[in-house]
């Protein structure tokens, strides 16, 4: 069966109708470093980011409000590497380490079920894209990782195998027998646009990240590491870094404003998120500092006299804190000096302790190690939790999965 045979065999939804979307293959397939299934680019024309059966939905090389092709494989390929592993004998796939896109002959998305279930071509079948066959990873199985499956057949075979027979996984249903043999719009992505790939191949970019892993300094392994978003989520056009300072009565470091108007705001590796400073009202900062405020006013009533109770700005040396991570701790400067530049960082624990958080002297090399996963400075991090790091020693591969900004999307 080909993409031809298929579209005769599948009705349009008459309620919402699949939507063309225009893909300059030419410039995705250089972006990818792979040529990409006839089938798959046919079905891609015609139907565009489109759901078949109401249970697959394909995607497509396209973007929306809050959708990007590139940030969809990057994201969706990091997930999939984090249980990657051997085949197993059930499996199907070849004995040995799986790879994955942007790796030679590695394992590439392009869809998934409304079960959370990816569905991949296998790339290392041949240089002919025609022949790669399906592979399903299921998060929801029974496995700790997943099941990992090869279903042995292309995309168009399998699509109209699932929606004729339905596809399962042991006792996991990929894709539910009798499902309508129909195809609509992705529901929930119904409104989208063409999308222009990043100038440099995936490849290339992902191996000057891996570069930037392990050589260089400052700003410059920064944003090799991790680059930049191409428009930083900063303000609301409200305020300025001016009245800020104003409001806060001090300037803050310089190094924090240059990392601010380079990324905005938003949330490094997946646990710490830069709250945006350049809003009015009390948002951002301004929240973060009455968040804990009022913790430490009510520790200093009802804790422990013994713990550590730090002073909050604006008082005396105060801490002021600019960012927090998902299990709540703040980041944030104690004001002991004149010059905010000289300001020491500081982590303060979601429950106060008998003990004086740790500090660190520069906030562009820690967010550096943070990236890492290096923690040259012991003392910083020891207020975390195993999981709000990246883990000392993790693979490689997954380190660079972390090392990531998500940009705010609240403005966009």
């Amino acid at each position: 069966m080909r993409a031809d045979d298929l579209m005769q065999r599948v009705s349009e939804d008459v309620a919402a109708p699949p939507v063309p979307v225009q893909v300059d293959w030419a410039a995705v397939e250089r972006w990818l470093g792979l040529r990409l299934p006839a089938d798959y680019r046919r079905l891609a024309d015609v139907w565009g980011h489109a759901e078949l059966g109401g249970e697959i939905q394909l995607y497509v090389p396209c973007r929306a409000e809050q959708f990007d092709y590139a940030a969809w494989l990057r994201e969706v390929h990091a997930r999939c590497r984090q249980t990657l592993g051997s085949g197993d004998d059930e499996s199907g796939l070849p004995e040995g380490e799986m790879r994955l896109w942007p790796d030679a002959g590695g394992l590439l998305a392009w869809g998934r079920t409304l079960a959370a279930d990816v569905l991949l071509w296998d790339t290392s079948i041949s240089d002919d894209p025609d022949t790669w066959t399906v592979v399903s990873w299921s998060p929801e199985a029974a496995s700790r990782s997943g099941t990992w499956r090869a279903h042995g057949v292309p995309l168009a075979v399998f699509l109209g195998d699932a929606l004729g027979n339905g596809v399962s996984v042991g006792r996991h249903r990929l894709v539910p027998a009798g499902s309508p043999m129909t195809v609509a719009r992705n529901r929930f992505l119904p409104d989208v646009l063409p999308w222009s790939p990043p100038d440099a191949p995936e490849r290339e970019r992902r191996e000057v990240r891996r570069t930037a892993l392990h050589e260089g300094t400052g700003w410059d392994a920064l944003r090799r590491l991790v680059p930049p978003p191409d428009k930083p989520v900063l303000g609301d056009g409200t305020a300025s870094w001016a009245s800020v300072f104003e409001r806060l009565g001090a300037r803050l470091p310089a190094e924090y404003v240059t990392l601010l108007e380079a990324y905005g705001s938003g949330t490094w590796c997946s646990v710490l998120e830069f709250e945006d400073p350049v809003r009015s009202g009390d948002d951002g900062i301004f929240h973060l500092i009455a968040f804990i405020t009022e913790n430490t006013a009510m520790a200093r009533e009802e804790g422990d006299p013994d713990d550590f109770v730090p002073p909050v700005w604006p008082e005396p040396g105060g801490f002021l804190p600019f960012a927090i991570t998902v299990g709540c701790d703040l980041v944030g400067w104690f004001t002991t000096d004149d010059d905010p530049d000289r300001w020491p960082l500081a982590v303060v624990p979601r429950e106060l302790e008998d003990e004086q958080p740790g500090q660190s002297a520069g906030l562009l090399d820690t967010v550096l190690a943070w990236c890492r996963g290096d923690y040259a400075d012991r003392a910083f991090w020891t207020q975390h939790d195993d999981d709000d790091r990246i883990t000392v020693g993790a693979r490689e591969e997954a380190r660079l999965d972390k090392a990531e900004f998500t940009p705010d999307v609240y403005l966009r």
